[in-house]
């Protein structure tokens, strides 16, 4: 039968993607649903986690300042962030069988919500945070991830998330979905599909760096966390230097859950930084998909290793996290954006507002006074 060629831009991004997915498909052959790939422990601790000055600090996002005295307390800290890359061998979405290629950014907002869960569900314990007690809350966080399942099951499933995403942004599965697409996406997973493990958080998104006080309060004032996400978009083609501290500063602030970015087309998990170097966790390591974390499977969420950049090659195209569990962190929250208001004056990235009445009134008095 004759090739019919694709008659539309969405055909063509398709086939495009199906390409990339057979030419860069790293996993053949898994056995018993556990990974036989070629995995970030066969390259050099150098290779993975460089850029890393060991004789300088380090910032963590949650206001994490790691003094590096060796290279094992770096990792240490990686281990604590859920790693969620591309997988393999899944029930075929509309003709995928794998995301590589294609659901980078997918997989690194799956890795900001899972990193959410786990930090609210370290909370519920009384005792101080051990191994052994982070190793049961990733039991109970991640299979909300897993490939191959729906809806409540799995409420941040790939399938779930692309399900939503054709019907909110025409995305199929094989398109490349942007920070803040996936944001929505996730937002609507989790309104979706509420379980036990995060029926009491919500999650809002605010648009062109403005922020609405009485929005957060609200969600307080019924006794839940408020995990706010921001999309930006800081330039055309690069972001404007002068945004840089304010960038490294909101990425190390208390309630930062990371930062959705990258480079170019190249989604990353952004999660601390080291003067101009940013850390990040990369999902571009295609993975057999799993569906427990018995027999190894534990270990396919978990990396030693970063992926790290210049700041200078950021994608202007972000989205900044952070995690609101209480009036004291709304008003630290005001305190960080009403400082930096003073510190850079007009190259603000982010503002308060008590409401949206208050910017429509702001509005309306600029237009009285032109």
């Amino acid at each position: 039968m004759e090739k019919t060629e694709p008659t539309n831009e969405g055909d063509i991004l398709l086939e495009a993607a199906q390409k990339r997915q057979t030419r860069g498909r790293r996993t053949k052959g898994c056995s018993n649903g556990i990974l036989n790939c070629l995995r970030a422990s066969a390259r050099t601790f150098t290779e993975l986690n460089k850029r890393i000055d060991f004789s300088q600090d380090v910032v963590f996002c949650k206001d994490q300042t790691l003094k590096l005295d060796d290279k094992e307390a770096f990792t240490n800290v990686l281990k604590k962030f859920p790693w969620i890359s591309y997988r393999s061998d899944f029930k075929e979405i509309n003709g995928f069988t794998s995301d590589s290629g294609w659901g980078c950014m997918i997989r690194t907002g799956q890795m900001m919500i899972a990193y959410t869960l786990v930090q609210i569900k370290l909370e519920e314990y009384k005792t101080p945070e051990s191994d052994s007690v982070h190793e049961k809350v990733l039991h109970a966080i991640i299979p909300m991830f897993f490939d191959n399942q729906m809806e409540f099951d799995a409420p941040f499933s790939i399938q779930n998330i692309i399900q939503i995403g054709e019907k909110m942004y025409n995305k199929a599965a094989g398109l490349w979905y942007g920070a803040n697409s996936v944001s929505h996406c996730l937002k609507e997973c989790h309104d979706r599909y509420n379980t036990k493990f995060n029926s009491d958080l919500e999650i809002k998104i605010f648009n062109e760096g403005i922020v609405y006080e009485d929005e957060i309060t609200k969600v307080l004032e019924e006794n839940k966390r408020l995990l706010v996400i921001i999309p930006q978009r800081l330039g055309l083609k690069k972001v404007d230097p002068a945004y840089f501290p304010q960038i490294k500063e909101l990425l190390g602030c208390k309630l930062s859950m990371g930062i959705l970015g990258g480079r170019d087309t190249s989604a990353r998990f952004i999660i601390g930084h080291q003067e101009d170097t940013l850390i990040t966790l990369d999902p571009h390591y295609d993975q057999c998909t799993v569906d427990t974390l018995d027999e190894g499977g534990l270990a396919t969420y978990v990396t030693e290793y970063s992926r790290n950049f210049s700041i200078y090659d950021l994608d202007t195209t972000v989205a900044f996290c952070f995690l609101i569990s209480s009036t004291m962190d709304k008003e630290f929250l005001n305190a960080k954006i009403s400082t930096m208001k003073v510190k850079y004056k007009d190259d603000n990235i982010l503002i308060m507002l008590e409401s949206k009445k208050t910017l429509e009134d702001n509005i309306h008095n600029d237009i009285e006074s032109f």
